[in-house]
C-alpha cells in the first residue's frame, strides 16, 4: 500500500500540475445575533368546537344584518341576526284585521242572541195570555152548562 501511495505522488509530481496560486477574496460580513424565527408552515385540517348549537330563527325572511362573527363565543338572549319584519307586520296586520272582523261576527251574534230571547218572552207572555184567555171561556162555558142543566131543573138532591 506505500508502494501505491508513493507512486501516486510520484505520478502527480511528474505531470506538472499547476497549483492555483492563492488570490485573495473579499466577503461580506455581519454580526449573529440570536433571535427566534418563525417559519410559516400550512396545514390541512378540519377544526370541531366544543360544542355545536343549531340555531333556527321564530319567523323566516330575509336578513338584513348579521351581529356576530363566526366563531364568536355568544351568551343567551343577545341578538345574532336581525330579520326584515315586513312580512311578519303585514302578517300582523292581517291576523289583527281578521280578529276584529270575528269580533264583530260574535257582537252581531249576540245582538241576534238577545233579539231572539225577547221574541221568545213575547211569544211566551201571549202564549200564557192565550192559554189564559182559552181557561176562561172553558170556564165561562162550564158554567153556562152547569146554569143551562140547572135551570132545565135537571138536578135534583
Amino acid at each position: 500500500m506505500r508502494l501505491s501511495v508513493m507512486l501516486l505522488i510520484v505520478g502527480l509530481a511528474s505531470c506538472k500540475i499547476d497549483m492555483p496560486k492563492e488570490t485573495e477574496t473579499s466577503f461580506e460580513t455581519m454580526t449573529v445575533k440570536k433571535t427566534d424565527i418563525e417559519v410559516p408552515i400550512k396545514f390541512s385540517a378540519k377544526m370541531k368546537g366544543q360544542s355545536d348549537v343549531t340555531i333556527s330563527p321564530q319567523e323566516s325572511g330575509q336578513l338584513m344584518k348579521i351581529c356576530v362573527t363566526e366563531g364568536q363565543q355568544v351568551s343567551a338572549g343577545q341578538t345574532l341576526f336581525v330579520i326584515d319584519s315586513r312580512n311578519a307586520q303585514h302578517e300582523l296586520q292581517s291576523a289583527q284585521a281578521s280578529v276584529q272582523s270575528a269580533q264583530a261576527n260574535v257582537q252581531s251574534a249576540q245582538a241576534s242572541l238577545q233579539s231572539a230571547q225577547a221574541n221568545l218572552q213575547s211569544a211566551q207572555a201571549k202564549a200564557n195570555s192565550a192559554q189564559l184567555n182559552e181557561a176562561v171561556n172553558m170556564y165561562d162555558a162550564a158554567r153556562a152548562v152547569i146554569a143551562l142543566y140547572i135551570a132545565l131543573g135537571g138536578a135534583t138532591r
